[in-house]
Order: structure tokens, then C-alpha cells, then sequence
């Protein structure tokens, strides 16, 4: 029962894993922040498109990016129950070869059509012309992210992931550097941070004159996130050389094994599916929103980062569960594996329950760094309240989903993903938004109608135990 008291053992390596992965999703998701808050300062229909050209590359890399992740996560962590140390780097190596081959086709495909799949999710020109800039680049560094998930996918899978949170707060601060310095310029950067009335961060402006840094706008915030995923790459590399790393699981030895190559494929597969599906449905779901108005459009961009933000402790205690869950069931301890679901949906709640108070407390000073606009700020109250809610149900739901991809039970995963994106959000977002006319409000009623139905529909899966039994 979830009431009962916390195993100390087990409680304390999910926060010892999960920690450092919490601050290093925090970190890699206030990317993404930090170019909605400097871009914010260009108007809405800017921070419209930098939201939509966010999604867009998610999108993109959603077939290969977390799916291989989680399956050399598993994979790995599997290994490492079973003694097979010398297999983890087989499992690192087959992995990065096929997000190799996903991305050249990938980043091919949409640096090409770039402009014909802004189009299809936009309908304002300016938001499209925009958002075909900022999206360039970030189809160009679907390469570097992708395998940056891989590499962190082995690191957490054998239970290294000190280094994690090091790698994207100096990618974070690389991203913030740059993307101040292009968006704004050397010539326009004093405006920028005299804008917040504070005259430490006025003085800031210094670090930019070293260099004639040009006026590029949204193109500078694409271009500031491009070399940050460069970065990252690098710096998870770098730690393949670690003399324990390298002896224990033989980290810089190549071992192209086919054999492993499919067993990745089978787990990552269905993993993608259900990723692309997930992430179609959100394009769909902005897009609906998009016919509300610009400014609507700007205001649910701007809530979803901070949500998805939000969710990230969540991420990071689920991606724990899901490498102790692996690990016990490859020492055929099913026991222990029980105990870890437990102990990481209380954790879960705890934490997440936490971030829910901060919500409804200040609801406007969260908006308000996104955007000066008092008409944003108003409609996006309301809704950050109600999504307080929201971070609860998804507190459960999320360890429920990575203790599925931690016992290798993916298959089901596209299944779920059916019915939780095309049965219940689409429908009821349209019929939220422009049959009962709810506004903003409706659209997120009815995402938490789909984390409402997922949670359930995972419960009732792992209760049926075959989790339990799948060999990867």
C-alpha cells in the first residue's frame, strides 16, 4: 500500500538517482524557458512561434530521441542486474548507430520541408515566418540531442548519473549567454536588461561588448540552442573516458552487435510510436488553439513550458524507477521492484504536490517572466491555477509509464497512446473549445481528462503482471 512507511534502502537510491536527473531535466528544459523569456520581449506573436517551432523539434526527435534512451536505459540497467558489465558499452554503441541513421534522415527531412510543416501547424503569417526561422536550427541539432539522450540513457541505465546536472547548467548558461547576445545584439542588449529595473542586471550588459554581436531575433534564439546541444554532446562524451567508466563497462570499446540491434529496436519502436503519436496530438492541440487567436495561442505556449517544466522532477524520479525496476528484474527480484513503484509515486506526489502549491500561490509572477503582456498574464492566471491540479494525477501516471518501459512492456505503450491522445484529448478539445466555447481553459480541462485516463489505463496494466515476466 502507498501508505505504508518508505523502504530507507530503496528510497534512498531513487533520490540518489534521481536527483542529479531532476536538476539535469530541469536544466535542459529551462532551455527552452530562457528562449521563450528573452524572446518574449519581442511581442507574442514571437513567443507563439518559438513555442510552436519547441514542438515542432520535439516532434522531431520524438522518434528516436527518448525512445532509444529509455531502451538503453533498460537494456543497460538490465545488464547491470545480471553481472554483464562488459555488455553495457554493446548497448551504448548499437544504440548510437541507429540514432545516427534516425537522425541523418530526420535532420534531411525537415531542414528541406521545413517550411511546408511550419504551414501546416500555423495559419498567422508573421507567427509562420518566425517560427520557420527558429525551427531551422533546431531541426539541424535533432543529431546532437538525440544522441545526448542515448549517452544519458547508458548513464543512468548503470547508475552514473552524477555528472548529469554538471552538463546542462553549463549548457544552460552557454544557451543563455548566446541567446542574450543574438536575439538582442550588442547594440540592443543594454535596452534589453534595462527593461528589468534592476541595476545589477542592467550592469550585465557588459559581458556582450567584447564582440559586435548582431540583431538576429528569433534566429539567434535557434542558433543559441543549437550550440548548447553541441555542447551537451560533447560533455556526455567526455565522460566515457572516466577511468571507472571506462575499466568497469569497457566504455570507449565499439562492438557492433546486430543481435543487440534488434533487441534496441524491439523496445524502442513502440516507445516512438507512441512518442510520435503523443507529440502529432500536441501539434493538433496547439493548432486548435491557434484558431482562438494569437494571443491565446501565446498564452497556452507559455503555460505548457512552464508545466512541462513542472513535470520534470516527476521525469526524473520515473527515469530512477525505471532503472531500479530493470536492474531488480534482471536480478529476478520482483519484490524489491514492487517496493520502488511505491516508494517513487509517494516521492512523486510529495515533490509534484509541492510545485502545485507554488502554482497557486503565484500564479502571475510565473507568467510575468515569460511576458509583460497584462492580457497574457490575465488569461494565463486562471489556467495555471487549474493546471496546479494536473501535476498530482501526473505525479502517478508518469512512474506508472517509465515502470512499463522499465520492465520492457512497450509494447502496449502505442495502444495507450490511441486512446488517450485520439479517444479523449482531440475530441474534447475541440468540443471544449468551440462547441461549449470555454476558451483556454477548455483546453487544458480536457489534458487533464487524458492524464485522468492514462494513469488509470497503466495501473491497470501493471496490475495484470506481466510486467513482471518480459526478458530484454
Amino acid at each position: 500500500m502507498l501508505l505504508s512507511p518508505f523502504n530507507d534502502k530503496i528510497s534512498k537510491k531513487i533520490l540518489f538517482l534521481s536527483k542529479p536527473v531532476i536538476f539535469s531535466n530541469l536544466s535542459r528544459s529551462m532551455m527552452g524557458i530562457v528562449d521563450m523569456i528573452m524572446i518574449g520581449g519581442l511581442g507574442s506573436a514571437y513567443v507563439a512561434a518559438a513555442g510552436m517551432g519547441s514542438n515542432l523539434f520535439w516532434f522531431a526527435i520524438a522518434g528516436g530521441g527518448f525512445s532509444l534512451m529509455s531502451a538503453v536505459q533498460t537494456i543497460t540497467a538490465r545488464r547491470l542486474g545480471q553481472g554483464a558489465y562488459s555488455e553495457c558499452s554493446a548497448v551504448l554503441y548499437n544504440g548510437l548507430l541507429i540514432g545516427l541513421v534516425y537522425s541523418i534522415i530526420t535532420t534531411s527531412l525537415c531542414t528541406y520541408y521545413v517550411t511546408e510543416i511550419v504551414k501546416l501547424v500555423l495559419d498567422d503569417h508573421l507567427v509562420i515566418q518566425q517560427c520557420i526561422s527558429y525551427a531551422f536550427y533546431g531541426f539541424i541539432s535533432v543529431g546532437f540531442t538525440v544522441c545526448t539522450f542515448i549517452l544519458r540513457g547508458f548513464f543512468t541505465g548503470i547508475e552514473k548519473t552524477y555528472m548529469q546536472f554538471r552538463v546542462t547548467l553549463l549548457a544552460n548558461l552557454l544557451n543563455i549567454y548566446l541567446n542574450a547576445a543574438l536575439i538582442y545584439g550588442s547594440n540592443n542588449i543594454y535596452n534589453y536588461f534595462s527593461s528589468f529595473d534592476n541595476i545589477f542586471i542592467i550592469n550585465l550588459h557588459y559581458l556582450w561588448t567584447w564582440y559586435e554581436f548582431p540583431d538576429m531575433k528569433i534566429e539567434g534564439a535557434g542558433i543559441g540552442t543549437l550550440v548548447a546541444s553541441i555542447y551537451m554532446f560533447l560533455h556526455y562524451s567526455y565522460y566515457l573516458f572516466d577511468k571507472n567508466i571506462r575499466i568497469k563497462f569497457n566504455s570507449l570499446k565499439p562492438n557492433l552487435n546486430f543481435k543487440m540491434i534488434i533487441s534496441q529496436i524491439k523496445l524502442a519502436f513502440p516507445i516512438s510510436i507512441d512518442e510520435l503519436s503523443g507529440m502529432m496530438g500536441f501539434v493538433i492541440f496547439f493548432k486548435l488553439i491557434g484558431k482562438l487567436g494569437t494571443e491565446e495561442l501565446a498564452t497556452c505556449v507559455i503555460v505548457f513550458r512552464i508545466l512541462h517544466t513542472a513535470f520534470m522532477p516527476g521525469v526524473g524520479i520515473g527515469q530512477a524507477c525505471q532503472t531500479l525496476v530493470s536492474k531488480f528484474l534482471g536480478k529476478q527480484n520482483i519484490d524489491s521492484a514492487v517496493i520502488t513503484i511505491k516508494d517513487s509515486i509517494r516521492h512523486a506526489i510529495i515533490i509534484m504536490g509541492s510545485i502545485a502549491c507554488i502554482f497557486i500561490a503565484f500564479p502571475e509572477l510565473l507568467l510575468s517572466l515569460f511576458t509583460s503582456d497584462i492580457n497574457i498574464i490575465n488569461k494565463g492566471n486562471q489556467v495555471l491555477v487549474f493546471c496546479s491540479w494536473l501535476l498530482i494525477i501526473d505525479a502517478i501516471g508518469i512512474i506508472l509509464y517509465f515502470t512499463l518501459m522499465g520492465a520492457g512492456d512497450t509494447k502496449v505503450l502505442p495502444k495507450l497512446q490511441i486512446i488517450k491522445t485520439w479517444l479523449v484529448l482531440i475530441p474534447l478539445t475541440y468540443l471544449f473549445l468551440f462547441y461549449f466555447e470555454w476558451g483556454v481553459l477548455g483546453a487544458w480541462l480536457a489534458l487533464g481528462c487524458e492524464l485522468i485516463v492514462i494513469t488509470i489505463l497503466c495501473g491497470a496494466r501493471l496490475k495484470q503482471g506481466k510486467w513482471k515476466k518480459i526478458q530484454v
